[in-house]
């Protein structure tokens, strides 16, 4: 009987010790857990903002698209662009050449990357 009193109370101050032990390393966790989560949801608001900022350019490019493609066609021509720009100075071969720097697929016109 005494044998396993002695046994019992090394294993109750054995599982204080291991529950103490758990306790602080768990203690010492924390900053890490929380620096993880706060790393993780600077991180979402960082891709967030760059999403938004994105979208924004996005739409400002639009918008410059469709000021260029006057008739609405998807599509911006010499003759609009020369329109839009109206006070600068070109030949007709510069205004072709001008779009000839954007015609991607070499029709004569600016197609709408959007």
């Amino acid at each position: 009987m005494l044998r396993e009193q002695i046994l019992n109370l090394k294993f109750k101050e054995s599982l204080k010790k291991l529950i103490s032990t758990t306790l602080a390393k768990s203690i010492l966790l924390v900053p890490k857990i929380l620096d993880n989560v706060f790393s993780l949801f600077f991180l979402e608001f960082i891709i967030a903002t760059m999403n938004k900022e994105k979208l924004l350019n996005q739409t400002k490019l639009e918008q410059a698209f469709h000021l260029f493609d006057q008739d609405g066609d998807g599509f911006i021509t010499r003759f609009e662009l020369a329109n839009v720009m109206g006070g600068i100075e070109l030949d007709d071969a510069q205004w072709k050449a001008l779009v000839e720097e954007c015609d991607t697929n070499k029709d004569g016109k600016v197609n709408s990357m959007l």
